[in-house]
């Protein structure tokens, strides 16, 4: 399980579902409230997680930096 961080305050928890080869994606927003769950197959997560290390390495650089605090 691994937690994104997003510019915008959201947040995205990833987990591999048991006993498939599916990956749940859960979208929570600043008040850790769960706004979408979704889950995809691990050839269509690939992308997406690079995507979502991206934005969690730019929305902690813009936190380091007091942007969106």
């Amino acid at each position: 399980m691994q937690t994104f961080e997003l510019p915008a305050g959201y947040s995205v928890e990833t987990a591999r579902v048991s006993g498939t080869a599916n990956i749940e994606f859960v979208t929570r927003n600043a008040e850790g409230e769960a706004v979408s769950t979704v889950y995809h197959a691990f050839a269509e997560a690939a992308p997406l997680l690079e995507n979502l290390r991206r934005a969690d390495k730019r929305a902690r650089c813009l936190r380091a930096y007091g942007v969106g605090a």
